[in-house]
């Protein structure tokens, strides 16, 4: 499967509305792009950016948000069930 850069920026607008964050502010993921490679970044409430994922090409990147959403949804699945 060929995946696109606009692709892992929907994935990304996906995650961040799961978390209850707007793509522009503290904590929002974003897509960083270096040396031919993507990676998902974000900012933290001291201004910084953290790598949250190694440097990869696009599908690599884009099984990890995958693997990182169903993982959220799983554990507050999982929280919701045990109130």
């Amino acid at each position: 499967m060929r995946v696109s850069v606009k692709q892992l920026e929907q994935r990304l607008v996906w995650a961040n509305k799961m978390l209850g964050v707007s793509y522009d502010h503290i904590n929002a993921f974003y897509l960083a792009g270096e040396f031919g490679g993507y990676r998902v970044s974000q900012v933290t409430p001291s201004n910084c950016h953290k790598d949250i994922t190694p440097l990869g090409t696009k599908r690599e990147v884009y099984s990890w948000l995958t693997m990182y959403m169903e993982g959220y949804r799983a554990g507050v699945s999982a929280m919701e069930k045990s109130k």
